[in-house]
């Protein structure tokens, strides 16, 4: 049985770049006042560190195990979620459209399509659940998550990416 284990991030080049233009739209603006308002410059640079601990330092962990799929999106989760076997009814590996079905990405609630846990991309595990729920949990190795799936036997899983 292969366990299976994955670490995302969000892409920091994004993160840099909404950066950039938070710091250069307060600069614009703190410069049209005439005069130095150190309170606008002080928001400009905490919002600019807090857009770029978010970038640098959020993570999705998703594990494959014996007892069942476990995510932990930090800092937005404090505890990893784990789904036990028993609790799923079946699982598919497939693309989706983040904004659309979920309006992003990150810790998201989408409006008929559940829950999603993601950082980049367009694919990922849907998490079909026996309570009727269901959970997106992005993946940027589908293969290898298939893989693992398959190997427990535990759930029906679909890979429709072939």
């Amino acid at each position: 049985m292969a366990s299976f284990s994955e670490k995302q991030k969000f892409n920091s080049l994004w993160g840099y770049v909404i950066l950039s233009l938070v710091v250069m739209a307060n600069y614009f603006y703190v410069s049209s006042l005439g005069a130095a308002n150190y309170t606008y410059v002080i928001i400009t640079v905490l919002t600019a560190l807090a857009i770029l601990f978010i970038f640098e330092f959020s993570h999705l962990d998703t594990k494959v195990t014996k007892q069942g799929i476990s995510h932990k999106f930090w800092p937005y989760q404090r505890k990893e979620t784990t789904l036990l076997w028993e609790e799923i009814k079946s699982i598919e590996i497939t693309k989706y459209r983040p904004i659309k079905d979920y309006g992003g990405w990150g810790v998201r609630m989408g409006y008929r399509k559940g829950r999603a846990f993601n950082t980049r991309g367009n694919i990922g595990m849907l998490l079909h659940l026996k309570s009727g729920k269901d959970v997106m949990v992005g993946t940027q190795l589908p293969q290898e998550l298939y893989t693992s799936i398959k190997s427990y036997n535990k759930a029906k899983v679909i890979n429709n990416l072939d």
